[in-house]
């Protein structure tokens, strides 16, 4: 985020993020980004609350522990993500949501924690123009 002069500048950059027509993936916790959700496209959601929907991404509480999850599937305790941080329980769902959409990497490949932290770290680099991370971490977009 750095490299904007202002948070207006940033914000413009993740709506151009979603110029399209592809699935946009929002953060549901932001509220500038729930913002530019276009009506006419697919959308689906991340957040670490509980998912929206079953094709939604989120952090669930079963068994007095919080594990991410797609919909109702449990998918992974929190304890066991590598990247320290709720920011990366964020990026890690948004991750995996852009890997199984994009890529259809199965639930089980992705999570192994050095794919957690390489899809982290990854997302922005290759999808210059990735609604993948739109919400949490900005790859780069056209100015």
């Amino acid at each position: 985020m750095d490299r904007y002069p202002s948070l207006a500048d940033y914000a413009a950059a993740k709506a151009r993020i979603f110029h399209g027509d592809g699935v946009m993936l929002l953060n549901a916790e932001d509220p500038q980004v729930m913002a530019m959700q276009d009506p006419k496209r697919r959308t689906r959601y991340f957040g670490l609350g509980p998912p929206q929907g079953e094709a939604d991404y989120g952090i669930v509480q079963r068994g007095g522990e919080a594990g991410l999850a797609r919909g109702e599937r449990a998918l992974l305790p929190c304890s066991e993500v590598p990247l320290p941080g709720r920011h990366n329980l964020a990026n890690t769902l948004a991750a995996m949501a852009a890997w199984r959409k994009r890529w259809r990497v199965p639930f089980d490949a992705m999570l192994v924690p050095s794919v957690i932290t390489k899809a982290c770290a990854i997302v922005p680099n290759r999808w210059p123009s990735a609604m993948a991370c739109a919400g949490s971490t900005i790859p780069r977009a056209p100015m």
